[in-house]
Formats: structure tokens, sequence, C-alpha cells
């Protein structure tokens, strides 16, 4: 209700607005008193009186926003005298009733035991609205509009509702930036929302929102002397040029710390800024850290620290535009629609149930008075937040499995006005991707089809796991159609190579490219040198001595040139393919990151060789000039842990086996009584090493010809059908012998025995290693000595469950590797 009164020139207007009753506040009247003075003189008539209007009409806000029972005067008189400086805290104990009533008001189903992300405002309120009624911040607030507001996650729990009943909320806000533009003053406050807990009769903190909202107070400012912004950010990249990172005059590195180029680097900074004017800056501040990655974790390496009064950016920033990571995570095209038709919003024709449940009791929201006095069209407008829920809300129906979780960011602008009764319209665009969720535009017009609402939301997608393949999956030319176009795909092949041809004097590119028949590596000068010194170092343990010896005796120090040779073509040689396979995969898995299409909490495997890509690629344990160089050593080893003959072929090989290309009497038990029988027979290796699909797909190692012997068998037993041991004894022994007389045949053609495809068996190209197998145990000793300790918990799949530190996982690794450590 409004009051006006005149007497001769001065005019007094009282406004009495109804504060409705909330949870934790009662019912009262607050009542705003303002006198203006009527000039006939003057074109403008009215003239509003006394330099404590606007104090006034912040004093009436707090009594709706942040008024507390039974001490309201001495509340309200806290908030409006506290410091843009200050830090606001307030404490929400959650009901249920506080959720029905919201969920109520929000039209949102009620069969839910939680309120959304979308609460985090209601706990928070009182602190956050807090950073409009500050001292410092001279305005009128009947001005106020809502301008922004957005959500991060900062919990990573799955959860379809993360406010319970019951959960005990605390919310710190604080003034991030007051700035004045052409159309008024600009708030933003910044809120941390966290659930108190006891854990071992401690109090703790979860962290689950991130909360930034920003208002207008339209009008026109000259106060510059009070606007500032304090900014937190962080900046990743890689170092292109070490050098003229020492330079830098705000950087100082710790004592004996050395930065390289290749350095995965990320600046963490905190900027502070006061306004001379809209555009200029009367002093700018930064401070902030230096982080490496190292194997998996940052460490600190310097320190930023820059002031100045004279200039309007920092020189970190022109450096950053320099040096930093251009993300392809948006799409060109402005992506696609993600609905078919628009979905429809209803919006109540009465707040009043959404400004109780939410604790937004601004009058402006319930009375057409109060609505005109803002300067409106006459009549109350809907909450921003209304409908800044509902369209969250249908997010997260539509786009993210009705997991509220799913929904890591939101951001909304108040673009239009929306009034109780409206009918509403939200489409999506799926525009983007970022790490690996998907980046949606969303726009909510109006019947008018007036923009009212744009947004954007980082939606989490279905579980993902990436498996790295092993060794077998080479062919020439592979990955050189990227390197040719992409330049990150370049940039993984080209340090590969460079680290390979430095410290073994080899080209994986050529390899690849050509794959030569044979190389050699030449020892002249000083680099060849030092690269025969590299090979003379490396050594193995004897498996019948125990002793160590030197893995390549061919070289000594008279030795002038070393040459590699396969008859295949050195691609299908083992040290050799598994550093292009490594680097195949490597420059793979960053051009998909480049793309922003790997999650964070992304699951990955690899088969075999595929861990040492994997462990590269997604944990960041190896570097890549250290991935390549393992798993060359590791391949070296292996090659020389069987015997070959003088063109370097071996005895070995690997195949699939698909029981189920047999028939359904062909069980996984049978399947491994035929190998160990031909082992038996053969008194050669046959091993079933991998269990890749349960009865159809096992990876058996061994001696060719029992290898060969095993895909006859499987043949035979397709028409057999029987599973009597005296037949399956007569199937081996039989399908031995033939395989025996095909070698044999071919020896004396003189032509090297190559396994075939069978009815069930299908053999592993290029690999005449039996990998996984109980054979190459003795190489173990050696490669133990290349490994280093990784950051692997909880994520990596290895090859049996997700490696954890439970005293059991050790133990079950130390009995299979054999391992001397306590």
């Amino acid at each position: 209700m409004i009051e006006i009164t005149k007497k001769h020139a001065n005019i007094l207007v009282v406004v009495n607005g109804v504060r409705p009753a909330v949870a934790d506040l009662k019912a009262d009247v607050a009542t705003l008193e303002m006198t203006f003075t009527y000039h006939s003189e003057v074109s403008c008539l009215i003239h509003a009186e006394g330099s404590d209007y606007i104090d006034k009409v912040k004093a009436f806000y707090a009594r709706f926003w942040v008024a507390i029972e039974d001490k309201e005067e001495e509340s309200c008189k806290a908030a409006c005298t506290a410091s843009v400086k200050d830090s606001f805290m307030t404490n929400f104990a959650v009901t249920k009733e506080d959720i029905i009533a919201y969920r109520t008001a929000l039209g949102l189903k009620c069969d839910e035991v939680g309120a959304p992300v979308d609460f985090s405002t209601v706990v928070s309120w009182r602190a956050l609205i807090q950073s409009v009624l500050a001292n410092e911040v001279k305005g009128n607030l009947l001005n106020l509009v809502h301008l922004k507001h957005s959500y991060k996650l900062l919990s990573s729990r799955k959860y379809s509702a993360m406010f319970l009943s019951g959960d005990d909320i605390v919310s710190t806000a604080k003034v991030a930036s007051l700035r004045i533009i052409d159309s008024g003053k600009i708030v933003h406050s910044m809120t941390t929302i966290s659930r108190r807990a006891l854990n071992d009769d401690m109090e703790v903190f979860e962290p689950l929102v991130e909360l930034h909202s920003e208002f207008l107070i339209r009008g026109c400012f000259t106060d510059f002397e009070s606007t500032f912004s304090v900014e937190e950010t962080k900046h990743e990249f890689v170092l292109k040029d070490a050098e003229e990172l020492k330079t830098k005059t705000w950087l100082k590195l710790a004592a004996e710390t050395s930065v390289n180029v290749g350095d995965r680097l990320a600046l963490q900074l905190t900027t502070k800024r006061q306004y001379a004017s809209i555009s200029s800056l009367s002093s700018l501040e930064v401070s902030g850290v230096l982080f490496r990655g190292e194997a998996g974790t940052t460490v600190e390496i310097g320190a930023v620290e820059f002031k100045s009064d004279e200039v309007n950016e920092s020189p970190i920033t022109a450096f950053l535009r320099q040096v930093q990571l251009e993300t392809s995570g948006m799409f060109v095209n402005n992506g696609s629609y993600m609905l078919e038709t628009p979905l429809e919003i209803n919006v109540p024709t009465n707040a009043l149930a959404y400004a109780v449940a939410s604790r937004d009791l601004n009058p402006i929201h319930r009375s057409n008075y109060a609505a005109i006095l803002a300067g409106l069209k006459g009549k109350p407008i809907m909450h921003g937040m209304w409908t800044a829920t509902k369209v969250r809300d249908l997010v997260t129906q539509s786009f993210s499995q009705g997991l509220d979780s799913n929904v890591v960011e939101y951001e909304v602008s108040f673009d239009g006005m929306v009034y109780p009764g409206d009918k509403l319209f939200m489409q999506a665009r799926h525009v983007g991707q970022k790490n690996g969720n998907k980046i949606l535009s969303i726009e909510v017009v109006n019947s008018s089809s007036e923009r009212v609402i744009t947004a954007r939301a980082v939606v989490k997608q279905r579980p993902t796991a990436f498996v790295f393949t092993g060794q077998g999956s080479a062919e020439v030319g592979m990955g050189m159609n990227r390197y040719q176009e992409s330049p990150i795909a370049r940039e993984i092949w080209d340090r590969g190579d460079r680290h390979l041809l430095n410290m073994f004097g080899f080209s994986i590119l050529d390899i690849v490219h050509n794959n030569p028949k044979s190389i050699t590596v030449y020892f002249g000068g000083k680099k060849g040198r030092r690269i025969r010194e590299k090979y003379m170092s490396l050594t193995c343990e004897d498996p019948t001595t125990g002793e160590t010896v030197p893995l390549l005796p061919e070289i000594n120090t008279r030795t002038q040139s070393f040459t590699f040779s396969l008859p295949e073509g050195l691609l299908f040689a083992t040290q050799f393919n598994q550093p292009a396979i490594v680097l195949l995969e490597k420059a793979m898995f960053s051009e998909i990151e480049d793309a922003q299409l790997i999650p964070s909490d992304a699951f990955f495997a690899g088969h075999s060789l595929g861990e040492y890509a994997g462990l590269s690629s997604f944990a960041g344990v190896l570097a890549l000039e250290d991935v390549v160089e393992v798993v060359f050593l590791r391949g070296l080893i292996m090659q020389r842990a069987v015997k070959r003959d003088a063109e370097g072929r071996s005895d070995y090989g690997m195949v699939a086996a698909n029981p189920m290309r047999v028939g359904s009497h062909m069980t996984e038990e049978l399947l491994y009584t035929i190998v160990q029988g031909i082992e038996a027979a053969s008194g050669k290796l046959l091993q079933v090493v991998n269990f890749n699909v349960q009865q159809y797909q096992y990876v058996v190692a061994g001696d060719s010809v029992n290898l060969e012997t095993l895909s006859l068998g499987l043949a035979a037993f397709k028409t057999l059908k029987s599973t009597e041991s005296e037949d399956v004894d007569k199937i081996i022994m039989y399908s031995l012998e033939q395989a025996r007389a095909r070698k044999e045949e071919c020896e004396q053609r003189g032509r090297p025995f190559m396994l075939t495809r069978g009815l069930a068996t299908i053999p592993l190209p290029g690999i005449d290693m039996p990998f996984h197998s109980r054979e190459l145990l003795s190489g173990v000793p050696s490669f133990r000595e290349l490994l280093r300790t990784v950051h692997i918990v909880k994520k990596y799949i290895a090859n049996q469950p997700v490696f954890g530190k439970a005293k059991e996982k050790y133990q079950e690794a130390k009995a299979i590797i054999k391992s001397k450590g306590k």
C-alpha cells in the first residue's frame, strides 16, 4: 500500500510493503518514507529530498532480504554498514518442508527426496544479497536488476538432487567486483557453499557449489574511487621458449629450478584492479604461483608479483596471450539444435509461493505499486531465478539423464522481463565440448518471440572408457595422414622421433613411412660414441646364472656400427613396433584431448603395450620421451629374450582364438584342455595369455608349430563334436603331425613357416614373440629397472580389477612379478 500526502510544496510518500512469513521469519510490514518537493519554476517539477534517500531504500530492502527474527533492526543495520571488503557468512539447516515448498513453487516433481543445485541460491541468499547492501555500494536499489547468475559444481559425487533434508549448509560470500558501466553500477558477488559434517569427531566442510551473481543498479555514477575487482584465474600452457620466460621481471623462479621447452606449466593468479574510469585503471596488482606438471602431479616452481598504477593491462596477460594453448572445443558452425520443437514453460500467475520458498521477498515480484516505484510496467515481474531454475531442470531432464550432478556448470543471463502468467519456449543447441562434456547454448523466448533468457550449460556425458590397443595393430604408414594434417599429431611424432634419433641413432618416422628391412646405426664422431655408450650400458639378467650381462654383447668399445634387420620389415620388429604404436596412440589421444572430448573422470585401460600409451596419454605419468624410450627398451629386451635364426626370425607367435566359431560344445574348459594337451605332446610352449571376451576371444601364445596345431585341431572339432578325452588326444596328435609336416615342407622349399588363418584362429601379424607367457619371465628383472612409481589409483584399469592401494593388491602383484621389494 502507498500513502501520499502533500503540504504546500512538500510531498510525503509512504510505501508499506507486506513481508510474507517464511520458515524462519514472521510476517510484517516494512515501511519506506520518501520526501519530495514540487518546483513549478523548472521543467523537472518533482525533486527527491534528503541525502539519506538511498540509505532509506537500502534499509527498506534489508527488511525483506536479511532480517533475522527477534533482532531485525540490528541485523539490517549490520548488513547496510558492512564493507564490500568483508566476507558474509550464513548458515542454513535444510528441512523437508523447505524442499517440498521449493519444488512445489517451481512445479518440479515432488517425489524426489532433495532439492537441486539451484537451491544453492536459497541456502546462501542472506550472504549473497548482502553484496548489494554493503556500505560502499551507493545506488538506488529500486533500480536494481538481476543481470547474471551461475553455478559451478565443486563436488564430484553423483546425485539426483544435491540438497537433502538435514543438511547443515554454510555459505560464504564476498564482493568480487564493483564496477561502473554506461548503464549503471554492477555488483558481482561470489559465494562458496559447503556442507558441514562431523568426521571422527572433527568438523569438516565439503565444498558443493561456487555461485556467481551479478546485479545492475541502473543510473549514472561517478564514484570510481569505490570501484574495484578481484579475479582469481588459472592458466595452463606448454612452454615454447624457456629463455624468454626466464627474462620476465614479474616471475621469480625457486632456487635451483630450471624450466625447459615442453614443460607443462600453470599460472595460478590473483588480479586486483582499482578503476579510475569506465575504461582505465588507477592501480593494478597481480600475484600468484607458477606450477609445473610432473609425473601426474604439480610442483610449485616460482612466484608471480606485479604492481603498477600506470597500466591498464598486466604484462602477464600479454604473455599468456602469446603462449596459452588455443582450445578447439567450440564448433565452427554454431552447433546443432537439440530439440525438434521447443519446450514450453508456463509461468505461474502469482509469484508468492516462490518468494516464500526462495526467501527472495523483493516486493517488485508481488506488488503493483512496488513495480511502479522500480520503473517497471506497472505490474510485478517473475523472479529471474524461478525462470533460470525451470530452464536448468529442463536441461537436466532432457540432456543429462535426469541427474542433477551432470549439469556441472550453468550460467544464465536475464535479457528481458518475465511476467506471471507468461508462456515461454526453450530451445538448446550443442555448440561445443569442454573436458569431454557437452556445451549447450540455450535460448528462452516469450509468446512474442522476445528473448528473455540466454544460458550456457556444461553437461556431463555417460561414463566413458578409453582403451589403448597393443602390439599387432601396426601397418606401414599408420598415422601419417594425421601427421600431415594435424600440428598436434605432428608435434607428438616429431618429439618421439627426435628423442629416439638422439639416444639410439634411428628414425621411427622413417620406419613407419618406409618399413625398411634393415637399418644401420653408426658410432662415429662424438654423437655416435655417445649412442654406442648408451647401447653398451644396457644390461639384463641371465635367466640361467642370474648374473648381470650386456643386453647387446655384440656392441663394445671397438664396434663401429650395428645393424637391425628383419625380412618382413623393421616396423614389425618388436623393439620398433612398440614405440611406433605408442606414438600413434599418443598422437590420436592428443588430438581428441585438444578437441575437448576427454572427460576428466573417464576410465582408461590398455591391452599389453597399450597400457604404456594409456599411462602416458591419459594419466600423464610418463613423459613422451620417457615412454618411447621405455617401450623401445622393453621391445629390445623381449626381442632378445627368445632364440632367433640368422635372419632374425623366431619360432614363436600369437593367435586370437574364438571357441564359438567351433560350436557351443567348445567350452572354455575344453579349450584349456586342448592347449595344455598340445603343449604336453610337443614339449614346447603353448599358453592362453589373454582373456578378452569370455567364450569369444582368447589370445594364445607359443611355439608356431603348436599354434598351427591349435588351428587345425579346432577346425577338426567343429565336425567331430566330441569331448571325450580319447578323441581329444587323437585330434591333438593328428593335428600336431600335420603342423610338423607343413613346417618341414616349408623348410625344404626354403620358405619361412608362416601361420595361416584358421576356422577359429587369427594370427596376430608382425608378432613373433610369446607375449605375456611364462617364456618371458626372464626379462622381468631387466625391465623392472626401467619403471617409475606412478599415480594411477582408482582410475587405471589394469589387466585385472581396478588398481588400488589395498595391501592385497601389492601382495598379488609381488607374487606375480617375483619382486624383491618388501
